[in-house]
């Protein structure tokens, strides 16, 4: 544990604080500050004490070694962070965030210094407690996207949004909070939003919202209002019922989006717009996909207006062409690749492309990632206790010079 490499040295030996201040360690303090472009008087307008002073060369060493890359700007957003104590504050910090599995530490200090000044048992444990008890999985992964936890209100503003979402009718709490940022504890921002879709007519908002978090964040005169707009204006009988079977419509543009892939379904393939509204699904995939299967049927005479949406577009590129097209894969594959103007690549020579491979790829994917990750965090761990040993022995060895020059 990177707090015992700390107890092998004195305190004393560790962080010397003299009376008198001499002009090396003054001298050490300015060369630190401005190997990382922090003006030479910033101690003095911080007031910090002579002991802060004396840590600052160490912490800044620290900060270098997690990766940290601009250090001038992370202390621009929280000049706090020179008073970090290394011992009390900041390795425990650091060794908790490892535990969480997180290796890549100095983009997560670098949008978020508070969280080295935090209180580990007070400040960032009780927050990552509670988002476990709500359900949310990966905290690590989670925390390195909002590095400003510590800075949102246990009672004032995360107990408020969570009793707030609580009471939607079948929401999936940790689903939702997984995937937002921490401006989901704003109950004001999400009564908002809230009241906008009840208005709208959409019931169930609980399975609304989990179906699509991000709902909760879009900002309603720039983006909710212009959607709602435009899917009346296009043509669809209900908008509320549209928007409660896919609200993930509400998450693409309409003039780059929406309108050039409703524009081909209803003119090219001939469907009428009831046929979207039954399946408005088929308006959130690509519309290469959906040009890419309408146009290799009609080469192939064999498109049917009766082809249902669900079949014709879910289905995975080796189910459509055995069940829809009738054909060998490989000759969907071939006309996919020349419609990318990339290379083919037959089916015979990578069996990822058939049945249950795909899915085993990604599991065996998700399995390696998860062990580079684990690896990453030892390497991490093993880089911050040779830093910390090298930093503790860096008095030691200046004492003993001292000594020999002395004699």
């Amino acid at each position: 544990m990177l707090r015992r490499v700390l107890g092998r040295v004195p305190r004393s030996a560790a962080w010397p604080v003299t009376q008198a201040r001499s002009c090396a360690s003054s001298s050490l303090e300015r060369s630190a500050l401005a190997s990382c472009s922090l003006p030479a008087d910033l101690l003095d307008r911080l007031e910090l004490t002579d002991g802060e002073r004396a840590a600052v060369p160490a912490l800044l060493d620290v900060l270098r070694e997690i990766g940290v890359v601009d250090i001038a700007a992370a202390v621009r957003r929280h000049p706090d962070l020179l008073r970090c104590n290394l011992e009390a504050q900041v390795v425990p910090c650091l060794e908790y965030l490892l535990n969480l599995g997180i290796a890549d530490l100095g983009p997560l200090v670098q949008h978020g210094p508070t969280l080295l000044s935090c209180d580990v048992t007070r400040d960032l444990h009780p927050r990552v407690a509670i988002l476990r008890s709500l359900g949310v999985e990966n905290l690590g992964r989670w925390l390195s996207k909002n590095p400003s936890l510590v800075e949102i209100g246990i009672e004032d503003d995360m107990r408020p949004a969570v009793e707030l979402l609580r009471s939607l009718d079948g929401i999936r709490l940790g689903k939702v909070i997984s995937a937002l940022p921490t401006s989901v504890f704003n109950a004001p921002r999400l009564q908002e939003r809230i009241d906008f879709y009840r208005e709208l007519g959409i019931e169930r908002l609980g399975r609304f919202v989990s179906k699509h978090p991000q709902s909760l964040t879009y900002a309603i005169e720039t983006n909710l209002q212009p959607k709602v707009a435009w899917l009346g204006e296009a043509g669809f009988q209900s908008v509320h019922g549209l928007l409660s079977r896919e609200p993930r419509l509400l998450s693409y543009a309409i003039n780059t989006n929406l309108v050039p892939k409703l524009e081909y379904i209803t003119k090219e393939m001939g469907r009428p717009i009831e046929q979207v509204e039954s399946f408005p699904a088929v308006l959130t995939y690509s519309l290469e996909h959906v040009t890419a299967r309408h146009q290799f049927l009609v080469e192939a005479g064999k498109w049917r207006d009766d082809l249902g949406f669900y079949r014709l577009f879910r289905a995975s590129a080796y189910t459509f062409a055995r069940k829809i097209a009738k054909c060998d894969p490989e000759d969907f594959e071939w006309f996919v690749a020349q419609r990318k103007g990339g290379k083919w690549k037959s089916s015979h020579d990578d069996p990822t492309l058939h049945g249950l491979s795909p899915f085993l790829q990604r599991h065996e994917t998700a399995l390696a990632k998860d062990e580079a990750t684990r690896l990453a965090v030892e390497e991490m761990r093993q880089r911050l206790e040779d830093k910390l040993t090298a930093i503790q022995d860096q008095p030691a060895a200046a004492k003993a010079g001292s000594s020999a020059a002395d004699g």
